[in-house]
């Protein structure tokens, strides 16, 4: 078989469950910092936007759904992902996925979901320090976009084998990622350009 159908009791390192421990920290540290973000989107959006006719601030509310599904995105990523790495046999992983080649099994979709959470992460923060409404509110959207566009290789466990020979936790896990993915991306894509008229 391609795919990993049964774990020796030795293949469980110390060091994998330190790739856990480091999935759901990174979790929890991007769900800070994207509240932190949206505190600052609140306080510049309140204090820019009174005056501004009823259309205009609709479209810049339409930005809350955004973060709410970014945030949901963040958890079952992190959630798919540490879980992903604990119980490998499963979520069918690949061989090529699994085998460890400089610390532990599963380093490689550890590295994986470490470079995209960590880049997120850093947008985050840049926007942390943004002055303008108008950049805040597009480079949020791209980081969203971008996000949600990675989130989807979730789905790709659907190419090694079909949603039945999975179990409902691991679909659950699966899907969920997945679904959540597509509509960030859409929201995203959709959720307004922001209020051109209030040259913010």
């Amino acid at each position: 078989s391609w795919v990993v159908v049964h774990e020796a009791p030795w293949e469980w390192a110390s060091v994998r469950g330190i790739f856990v421990l480091l999935s759901i920290v990174c979790g929890v540290l991007g769900l800070q910092l994207l509240m932190r973000t949206y505190k600052r989107y609140l306080a510049k959006s309140t204090r820019k936007l009174r005056g501004l006719d009823a259309l205009t601030r609709l479209r810049n509310e339409a930005v809350g759904p955004m973060y709410l599904l970014l945030a949901l995105n963040i958890f079952a990523h992190s959630w798919h992902y540490a879980d992903n790495i604990y119980r490998p046999v499963p979520y069918h992983e690949p061989h090529w996925l699994y085998e460890g080649r400089l610390l532990a099994p599963m380093e490689i979709t550890f590295a994986t979901q470490w470079l995209l959470i960590y880049n997120a992460h850093a947008g985050f923060a840049a926007l942390a320090l943004s002055s303008r409404l108008q950049s805040f509110r597009k480079a949020n959207r791209l980081i969203a976009a971008g996000y949600g566009g990675v989130s989807l290789i979730a789905a790709a466990h659907y190419l090694v084998d079909p949603v039945s020979a999975y179990s409902v936790d691991v679909n659950a896990s699966i899907m969920g990622e997945s679904i959540l993915a597509g509509l960030l991306i859409v929201t995203a894509a959709t959720s307004g350009g922001g209020p051109a008229s209030a040259r913010l």
